[in-house]
């Protein structure tokens, strides 16, 4: 019999202060909560 052991999820934690500079908006300092990414320029807003 030949059994598959599927390898276990590799899992980081990660700091919030490492991404806050990320998924927060420059102009507000807010979080970006449900924001849009332009594709052409990669600029995310929040409307």
């Amino acid at each position: 019999f030949f059994f598959y052991i599927a390898p276990k999820m590799l899992t980081r934690k990660i700091k919030l202060w490492d991404i806050n500079a990320h998924i927060t908006c420059r102009l507000c300092n807010g979080y970006l909560i449900d924001a849009t990414t332009v594709t052409e320029c990669l600029h995310t807003c929040m409307y």
